[in-house]
């Protein structure tokens, strides 16, 4: 797990982060899609024209850092939460309010 690529420079900004699972949604008109945080996959809205094989239109996000306070700053698609959650030590929103 230590030597996939996916890691770099995420282990630390990371670990023990609060995720919440959401659809995607444009933050602005401008702004279209964005990448999961881990293997760059895209997100985009579903239904957006951008819409391909191989995106995402749901997944995991976290707000950004006090420099971008932005709900749903950061996104995580599926597998890659999957594959990192026990490593880094990720929570799910609800879980943090049943107190598990």
């Amino acid at each position: 797990m230590e030597n996939d690529w996916r890691l770099a420079g995420n282990e630390k900004l990371f670990r023990g982060a609060v995720f919440e699972r959401k659809t995607y949604t444009q933050w602005s008109p401008t702004w279209d899609h964005d990448h999961c945080s881990f293997c760059w996959a895209e997100f985009v809205e579903d239904g957006s024209p951008e819409h391909e094989a191989g995106t995402f239109h749901e997944g995991y996000s976290t707000p950004g850092p006090p420099s971008q306070p932005r709900e749903d700053y950061y996104w995580v698609c599926t597998p890659c939460f999957d594959d990192f959650r026990a490593h880094l030590g990720w929570k799910l929103r609800p879980e943090i309010a049943d107190g598990t």
